[in-house]
């Protein structure tokens, strides 16, 4: 029982309360005021005090406190919770026919009782004691209300709902806001109540805070008005009125109330105002939220203390504009910070960014942080600075720009009548601006200049050159472009976990799963729309990232939340402009819907910048000028000159779509992106490539909103049009640079280009347009196959197949068509799909029909395919073009390779890569380097691998092959181990497992890698000794591999120990994974190291597993290409299991047919013919060999090689898979252990 150190007043008037919710809950009690043990005690009693004086059913509470999470019995968990608070206090529950009910009242109920009562007070005094002239109540009555408030404002203790949020956040979101709004409610109406009796200081303090909090709220401003100009101070009155009249032009589009314009013609005018009563001697009742009553100076700075801006005795110093924030700032801490220091090194910062991405509430964040840090010091350049902040959004004209200035610095604008009809600008108002400026040291916050930057620039420029002090920031969708003027972009929120070392995660307030600002954002915005919404992280950082992080987009999609799912809203998002609307009802029209803020930057464009927008918009991923040029051209103007051989990457860009690409980017509608290219440093020292062009990326919501322009303009067939004869020119350019000293250059245009290609490449294939998908599938099936990504052409080779069908390809598009057609057979010979037969099918016509059309390289590509004989790749050897005798030798070596002659593999690469040097390009060489490398790391030779990987990954880095790259780490940590490098072993997993969670899962590795690197993990803990960390390693990465496409689907997969238990595996046959193989070797290697540390019946439960595997791998999907080194490590392993018995247990289970030791000697015999790889040492077939020859003697091991050499070469392995499949169960007969 935990005792809570503040006390409760239980009030005057009626029934004490026995629990108070009104801060941290508690039982109150004779003893005092106790806090409930346990969260969700606490929980019920709040869940009651809300719904006083009704009953909760027993289900309604234990949703309220338990969610989704429900405890084992329910009820029992309810009732102990019950039981828990009735041994507090016997009157606090209470049991009834609906349900339970508090025992008694809350705090909650006396504050609400006291609202009735006073307002009832209030009327009275007003009503039936009326002062003689109509206008002053009946004191006595008021002055009771107040006294009855001020007894209800004291029951805060604290923040309602605190310690409630971790375990029933929707619950204390609903305290937290029934108890903000009850106290605004007691808050106006004890600033009521002093009005009545006449407390003009208190008055002064509420109605300053309550404008601080909403600027809009006219009946605050109406009572801070009366109450100053009561107090002798009408200037103060009418700056408060100049600021709601701003705020209300600005945000709403109107005037104020004719009443207030009244009063503020009768303060200005000196006239008498509605009269008060004599001012109360007593002080004004305390405030937990509000700063003490100032009796005299500007009135603003009563507002601004409330905010915690207090200005500094002496200093003439004032915060003006500021307003008190109605909820946290999430995920800009970084950016208030950096802005800050911008400002500290900079006289005039702008916060640039596109509609909705938070600027003004960034910049009225930056405001706050100045005039708290510099409130007590003055040696800094921020420090000491007054706050003015002058709103732009609901000015006009730029001539009008001074206005805004003058009201954010407080100057008065009005001339000689006050009349609010003859407010006119002061002739010397420029001075009197540039004198407060020059005589005040000041930040000034010009807020929403875009659409006045003339005037805004035109200012700043001025008061920057008269006012040394002053500090200007800005907001904008387009900068000034002044020379003093220093740029901040804003960036959109992100919906992953904040850096390390990043303070974004403190900005929320909340502990708990690490979130993205963006999904804490929505979190905090959908549980305020509608407590205890299921909100899973996943899909919200998904729904985040389709809205681009716009802050204002994820308030709008949060607000849905009160009705859909999150999982509805992300469906939903294909129409987000009709999605998103309905916003905060304070918000300014252009900021109510999403729509709204970004058709405010369209009507600030010129018609031709309009134009292009809307045109650039049909580009998934960002453009380049030259992309642009074709798109934005389409009006007669030059568009004859996108020839099928344009662009290149250095051909000029029209200055006018230049111009007009300026202009979106001015407005923030384009975001700049300059990356540097894939080039590097060739091995002669010389820099391969060219400089990446700059890259203009535009929001997605931003890009909808083009496209919907797009349909209105009617311009969806022309500008397709000019998009395929864009893909199609970059495709021949980069087709023809793919092999040569641009190379380089080349590759980096075509991955910049990639997802805007393949757009392409998909429209025509619904334009009907094969000879653009042919062109576009060869450039980009080029690039795949250099960087190592084939995978990605298999994928795409079924669309380009379809897209050729019925087409009599014109003999100008044979060379290109029969090289689309050689990619896609080669991509998908082990698909299990009849793509490769339809691709090889095609080819020959095409090859038939325009044979002299084809030129030699592509039949040279096309023979290696459709050629029957070995013989025939053979014979291209010796061709005189070398890169068509280096592609004869490197695929003669990997059939080689496949067929277990590693000797003559590696004999062949090394021609090949000898060859390589005169192509002059990079990927050839880097290509014959990686076959060595891996090759000699599969047979076991860790001081050739080594070399070679050092030779290919100089030419990988270059252009970017990042799946073959990762292909060389495992060759390099392999290696590590084999020298006994233990800690450059480590230090290799470590980086793969950290850049492996952001491996491109289309591409070679992602899961593959990191289970292949999981196992080297476990080779690493068997040398240090750990063989039950190993062997743990071992499954986890066997378990990792059992999950993925293409290998859950192989029989036994399901058999595996830690799988069946998740469920069964996906059912049916799909095309086999890449990562197959490398489940067989991880598989057994796990076998065998199970067999070294004893576990013999384990590692048979595994070995009968994995043989089933890869039986089903070489029968079903590899039977024209059996990988024998593959399939002789599955014999090794079995066979290792196989004799690793002890003599006969009597008692064993009779096994049929019967396993022979002699069969696993065999299978170990066929490990080595096949060249079985050795990629881990617990692959190395010289251990396992040496035991079986220490266990039944070395002639029964030659026995058993001789047995095999018998075998003609042809047949080893289809007699190693009869062998496999003969063995009805591993498990050796005479398995002791």
């Amino acid at each position: 029982m935990q005792h809570v150190t503040s006390g409760t007043p239980t009030g005057a008037r009626g029934e004490d309360p026995v629990v108070a919710v009104l801060g941290p809950v508690a039982v109150l009690s004779d003893a005092g005021p106790v806090a409930p043990r346990g969260a969700r005690a606490s929980a019920l009693v709040a869940q009651l005090a809300l719904a006083a004086p009704r009953a909760v059913t027993v289900s309604a509470l234990v949703d309220a406190l338990w969610g989704e999470d429900l405890p084992a019995n329910p009820r029992a968990a309810l009732q102990s919770l019950v039981s828990r608070l009735r041994a507090l206090g016997p009157d606090v529950v209470r049991f009834t026919p609906a349900g339970y009910a508090l025992g008694g009242l809350s705090d909650l109920d006396r504050a609400r009782a006291a609202v009735a009562e006073a307002r009832e007070l209030l009327e009275q005094a007003h009503d039936d004691d009326p002062a003689p002239d109509g206008g002053a109540p009946d004191g006595e009555r008021a002055e009771a209300a107040a006294a009855l408030l001020d007894d209800a404002l004291a029951l805060w203790r604290g923040e309602p709902g605190d310690g409630l949020a971790d375990t029933t956040p929707g619950l204390a979101a609903e305290l937290r806001d029934t108890a903000g709004r009850l106290r605004d409610e007691l808050t106006t109406l004890r600033r009521r109540a002093a009005g009545a009796v006449g407390d003009v200081a208190t008055v002064t303090t509420l109605a300053g805070g309550a404008l601080a909090a909403d600027p809009l709220d006219e009946d605050a401003a109406r009572d801070l008005m009366t109450a100053l100009a009561a107090s002798g101070r009408p200037d103060e009155a009418a700056r408060v009125f100049g600021r709601l009249r701003h705020a209300l032009v600005a945000e709403l589009g109107t005037d104020p109330a004719p009443d207030l314009v009244a009063l503020h013609d009768r303060i200005a005018a000196d006239a008498p105002v509605a009269p008060t009563a004599a001012a109360s001697p007593s002080a004004p009742a305390p405030q937990a939220d509000s700063a003490p009553p100032t009796p005299s100076g500007d009135a603003t700075q009563a507002v601004d203390a409330s905010q915690g801006a207090t200005p500094r005795p002496g200093a003439g110093r004032f915060v003006r504009g500021l307003r008190a924030p109605a909820t946290p700032l999430i995920g800009r801490a970084d950016d208030v910070r950096a802005v800050v220091g911008e400002l500290t090194r900079h006289r005039l910062v702008t916060v640039l960014g596109a509609g909705g991405l938070g600027k003004t509430r960034l910049a009225q964040e930056v405001a706050r942080t100045v005039a708290a840090d510099g409130a007590a010091t003055a040696s800094g350049p921020l420090d000491g600075l007054s706050i003015a902040i002058a709103e732009l959004a609901g000015v006009r004209a730029d001539d009008d720009v001074a206005l805004a200035i003058a009201d954010g610095l407080g100057v008065s604008a009005v001339a000689g009548s006050a009349r609010l009809a003859d407010r006119l600008l002061a002739g010397d108002l420029r001075d009197r601006i540039v004198e407060r400026a020059r005589t005040a040291r000041t930040l000034l916050v010009l807020d929403n200049c875009e659409h006045v930057p003339d005037g805004a620039a035109r200012w700043a420029d001025v008061l920057l050159s008269a006012a040394p002090g002053l500090r200007i920031l800005t907001t904008s969708r387009a900068p000034l472009r002044l020379a003093a003027e220093q740029v901040y972009p804003l960036a959109p929120l992100a919906s992953a976990a904040p850096a390390a070392g990043s303070t974004e995660s403190d900005s929320t307030g909340t502990s708990g799963p690490a979130r993205g600002p963006a999904v804490e954002l929505f979190r905090q915005r959908a549980l305020a729309a509608r407590p205890g919404a299921r909100l899973p992280d996943d899909v919200v950082a998904r729904l985040c990232d389709r809205l681009d992080g716009l802050p204002l987009a994820i308030e709008l999609a949060a607000a849905r939340v009160r009705t859909l799912s999150v999982e509805e809203i992300e469906r939903h998002l294909g129409a987000r402009f009709a999605l998103l609307r309905g916003g905060d009802r304070t918000a300014p029209d252009r900021h109510r819907t999403l729509e709204a803020v970004i058709e405010w930057s369209w009507n600030l464009l010129e018609p031709s910048q309009r134009a292009l927008w809307r045109r650039v918009s049909v580009l998934p991923d960002g453009l380049s000028a030259q992309a642009a040029a074709p798109l934005g051209r389409l009006d007669g103007t030059g568009a004859d000159d996108v020839g099928p051989d344009q662009p290149g990457p250095e051909d000029p860009v029209p200055l006018d779509v230049l111009d007009d690409i300026d202009g979106l980017v001015t407005q923030s509608l384009l975001v700049v992106e300059e990356h540097s290219a894939t080039s590097g440093t060739a091995p002669s020292g010389t820099t391969t490539g060219t400089p990446a062009p700059v890259r203009y990326r535009m929001l997605e919501t931003v890009r909808e909103f083009g496209l919907l322009r797009l349909t209105e303009a009617g311009e969806d067939n022309a500008v397709r049009d000019a998009l395929l004869t864009w893909g199609t020119g970059v495709a021949r350019y980069c087709t023809s640079r793919l092999l040569g000293p641009e190379q380089v250059a080349a590759v980096d245009l075509l991955r910049r280009e990639h997802e805007n290609l393949l757009f392409t490449i998909r429209a025509a294939v619904r334009a009907g347009r094969p000879d653009v998908v042919v062109h576009g599938f060869v450039a980009l099936g080029g690039a795949w196959t250099l960087r190592g990504a084939e995978e990605r052409a298999a994928d795409l080779a079924p669309a380009v197949l379809d897209a050729v069908t019925g087409w009599p390809v014109p003999a100008a598009e044979a060379d290109v068509t029969a090289l689309a057609l050689a990619y896609a057979a080669a991509t998908t010979a082990f698909s299990g799909t009849t793509a490769n037969l339809r691709a090889l099918a095609r080819l020959r016509r095409v090859l038939r029909d325009h044979g002299a059309a084809v030129g030699p390289r592509t039949r040279a590509v096309a023979s290696m395919l459709l050629a029957g004989e070995p013989g025939a790749v053979l014979a291209l050897r010796d061709s005189d073009d070398p890169l068509i005798a280096f592609l004869a030798h490197l695929v003669a070596s990997q059939e080689a390779e496949n067929a277990g002659r590693l000797d003559e593999a590696l004999a062949g690469a090394a021609r090949a890569y000898d060859l390589a040097q005169g192509i002059g390009d990079v990927a050839s060489r880097a290509g014959a380097a990686m076959f060595l490398a891996t090759t000699a790391f599969g047979a076991g030779d860790a001081r050739t691998a080594k070399h070679w990987s050092r030779v290919a990954r100089e030419g990988l880095t270059v252009i970017g092959a990042d799946g073959a790259l990762r292909q060389l780490d495992w060759v390099d940590l392999g290696a590590a181990i084999a020298d006994g490098d233990l800690a450059g072993a480590e230090a290799i997993c470590a980086r793969i497992e950290r850049d492996g969670t952001e491996a491109d899962q289309s591409e070679r590795g992602g899961d593959e890698s990191r289970a292949v690197f999981r196992a080297g993990r476990a080779e690493i803990a068997w040398v240090r000794g750990d063989v039950d960390g190993a062997l743990d390693l071992y499954e986890q990465a066997v378990n990792v591999f059992a999950d993925l496409p293409g290998v859950a689907d192989l029989p036994g997969v399901a058999d595996l120990p830690g799988v069946a238990d998740g469920g069964p595996p996906p059912a049916g046959r799909g095309d086999p994974s890449p990562a197959a193989p490398w489940a067989v070797i991880v598989g057994s290697a796990w076998i065998i190291r199970l067999v070294d540390a004893g576990q013999v019946a384990r590692a048979a439960q595994v070995a009968d597993v994995v043989r089933r595997r890869a039986v089903a791998l070489y029968r079903e999907w590899m039977r024209h290409v059996a990988d024998h080194p593959v399939l002789g490590t599955v014999c090794l392993a079995v066979g290792s299991v196989l004799t690793s018995g002890t003599p006969p247990d009597p008692g064993a289970a009779e096994l049929k047919p019967r396993p022979d030791p002699a069969v696993g000697l065999e299978l170990l015999a066929l490990a080595e013919a096949l060249g079985s790889r050795q990629d881990f040492k617990a692959l190395w077939r010289g251990p396992v060999l040496a035991t079986a020859a220490d266990r039944y003697g070395a002639d029964a091991v030659a026995s058993a090689r001789a047995a095999v050499a018998a075998i003609p070469r042809e047949n080893l392995a289809e007699h190693a898979l009869t062998t496999l499949e003969s063995l009805t169960t591993v498990t050796p007969v005479n398995a002791s252990r």
